[in-house]
């Protein structure tokens, strides 16, 4: 019989935090360390294992971010802790998957939680639109300044008096 066994550690709060070797004391009694079991662990796809103080439990990791902000799931986002950073990556990653609806937030105790983005006010949205013209807009007088340029130093003035009826255009369309 072999005088060493493997042994599950866990953290503070219950998680599987890796395996050691422990062995047996002069009277043949395993010399199991604090935050040690000798219980072997569950391991699932999926969940997280997490000792209770007598078996190893399955927890189920969120697989979205309605999930996280339903289960209350946090972490401290500063946490040197490895679970912690196992949550953070989690989170982290499910709000780079829907970064178009959901966010991630910290607040002044560096707890990091999802929230949902609220859909835009209607003067969000026409704020938006009205941008977008502006860009779509600037973008078309850029271009005819270009060509302007270009029909300057080939000297048409047929095509110049083309380009300043478009410029004339687009400059009444948007004042409508």
């Amino acid at each position: 019989m072999s005088n060493t066994h493997i042994a599950y550690m866990y953290d503070q709060a219950g998680y599987y935090s890796g395996s050691c070797y422990v062995n047996q004391d002069k009277q043949g009694k395993w010399a199991i360390p604090a935050d040690t079991t000798l219980e072997v662990p569950t391991f699932k796809g999926g969940f997280w294992s997490k000792f209770n103080g007598k078996k190893w439990e399955l927890e189920k990791i969120p697989a979205s971010c309605a999930e996280c902000i339903e289960q209350e799931f946090t972490c401290i986002s500063n946490s040197p802790d490895r679970h912690e950073q196992e949550k953070k990556a989690v989170i982290e990653s499910l709000v780079n998957a829907d970064s178009e609806h959901y966010k991630t937030v910290v607040n002044d105790s560096f707890v990091m939680s999802v929230e949902e983005i609220p859909e835009p006010t209607e003067e969000e949205k026409q704020q938006k639109e009205d941008e977008e013209k502006q860009q779509t807009l600037d973008r078309a007088i850029d271009e005819l300044i270009k060509e302007m340029a270009q029909a300057d130093l080939m000297g048409d003035e047929d095509w110049k008096a083309e380009l300043r009826d478009q410029y004339q255009t687009l400059i009444n369309g948007d004042e409508e």
